[in-house]
């Protein structure tokens, strides 16, 4: 009965793992907006000085071209001022479980992937491959910059959980709950 109450810290964690990707799992949908209140992954973000349509949306399935295009999107993405000090240049490439070999293979390789040449791979050893089982789409895998979303994905715990028993006095039974 005592481990009972150790499931409930078990799912509070499991909890908190899939609210950190419920933004990624919705990043084409508007649940989640950013400023100019598009969708986080959209073909139209705005800028003063980029103009409509600058797109992070990418929808190419993961594959070295589509690493290096998306590199390239996200290094020419202009703030509202073109502040050179917005530095975007990724240095992590998210992905669910059946992508993250690819995704190592991608980053790992001192050669081209998926290539006979024995070209120069010039993004290896830049990108750190995060894996997680909580993205559940077998398709979607993202890139970001570790320490711009360290710095902007910002959580707040109101109240720690907290763990309790109570006995019920007619028929002293055991409850155990999690607040």
């Amino acid at each position: 009965i005592a481990r009972l109450s150790e499931h409930l810290g078990e799912k509070t964690k499991l909890r908190y793992l899939s609210d950190s990707v419920d933004m990624l799992h919705n990043a084409f949908n508007t649940t989640h907006t950013g400023g100019d209140t598009l969708a986080l992954c959209s073909s139209a973000h705005t800028s003063n000085i980029g103009g409509n349509n600058q797109s992070n949306a990418g929808s190419t399935a993961l594959s070295p071209a589509a690493v290096d295009a998306t590199y390239v999107a996200m290094v020419k993405f202009n703030t509202n001022k073109d502040n050179p000090m917005f530095d975007t240049a990724p240095d992590a490439i998210i992905v669910p479980p059946d992508l993250e070999a690819y995704a190592n293979e991608i980053s790992g390789s001192r050669g081209k992937v998926d290539s006979d040449n024995n070209n120069i791979n010039t993004y290896y050893g830049r990108f750190k491959v995060i894996s997680s089982r909580m993205l559940t789409d077998t398709n979607n895998w993202f890139m970001a910059n570790m320490s711009k979303m360290k710095k902007n994905q910002e959580w707040f715990t109101v109240v720690k959980h907290e763990f309790g028993q109570d006995k019920d006095f007619n028929t002293l039974v055991l409850r155990y709950y999690v607040y």
